[in-house]
């Protein structure tokens, strides 16, 4: 599928799909594989106490994303943790540019990358746990520059790919 001809879920499409929940995402990723998501500035605050959201933990854990371009630029996604587990990313870039994730936990805890680019530049970490733990990244690269990761303890046994380009460019900017 040309770039041109890509389906891609811009903010408002991207959250009215995500609130349908995890099996609904998956089911849709599973018909789109080639997919843009972008949730660039997205305030998850204002869906977290929604009724009729189908989050069973709080947000993305064992989602899975097309092979298109996944960003969460700009995003704030709250006072809670935020949980990525177990979420597979698959191949095109992803993108954590200037990203709040407040004071709650932030755990990538088995997730998996592809052949991406992984951007965490200028992210900004609350003061709760941070877990890379388990997480394996593909070829392709990872940033995490001018990252503030204030007053928690940050883990990482990530699973590296040796052929990859990384840029651990770790810079806890107070």
């Amino acid at each position: 599928m040309a770039e041109d001809e890509r389906i891609s879920l811009g903010p408002e499409e991207a959250v009215a799909l995500w609130i349908q929940g995890r099996d609904v995402w998956n089911a849709w990723v599973e018909n789109n594989p080639d997919a843009d998501i972008n949730f660039q500035s997205v305030d998850f605050n204002q869906h977290r106490n929604l009724e009729t959201i189908n989050i069973d933990y709080w947000p993305f854990a064992n989602f899975h994303f097309p092979t298109g371009k996944k960003n969460f630029g700009g995003t704030t996604f709250g006072e809670g943790d935020v949980s990525f587990n177990i979420a597979t990313f698959g191949d095109g870039d992803v993108s954590f540019d200037r990203a709040t994730f407040g004071k709650g936990h932030a755990s990538l805890f088995s997730a998996t990358f592809g052949k991406s680019e992984v951007s965490f530049n200028r992210a900004k970490f609350g003061d709760g746990y941070v877990t890379f733990n388990n997480a394996a990244f593909g070829d392709g690269g990872i940033s995490f520059f001018d990252v503030n990761f204030g007053d928690g303890d940050v883990s990482s046994s990530a699973q590296l790919s040796a052929t990859a380009m990384y840029r651990f460019i770790v810079q806890n900017s107070a």
